[in-house]
């Protein structure tokens, strides 16, 4: 993910905003994990999503795979919780 790094604000297609939370590599496909933020880019922690990173890091796509979101849903939690604690 090259061009997408945590806490980048993203506006989506229907004009919500989200930030990267997390990210990880899985079977050679980029997730990132994202929570939706209000105008002021406060986090609203009931909106999260997991997204396939694709183009480059230029687009998202939702994961709709039960068995892929699965397989990337605890790491990409691990992996936002590890940067809780480093802060």
């Amino acid at each position: 993910m090259n061009e997408l790094e945590l806490y980048n604000i993203l506006t989506l297609g229907n004009d919500e905003k989200y930030t990267i939370i997390s990210k990880t590599t899985k079977d050679d496909k980029e997730y990132a994990m994202l929570v939706m933020v209000d105008d002021d880019e406060n986090p609203i922690p009931e909106k999260v999503k997991i997204v396939e990173v694709t183009g480059n890091g230029t687009r998202v796509k939702d994961v709709d795979d039960e068995k892929a979101l699965e397989l990337v849903a605890l790491e990409l939690t691990k992996n936002a919780l590890d940067e809780l604690d480093a802060d």
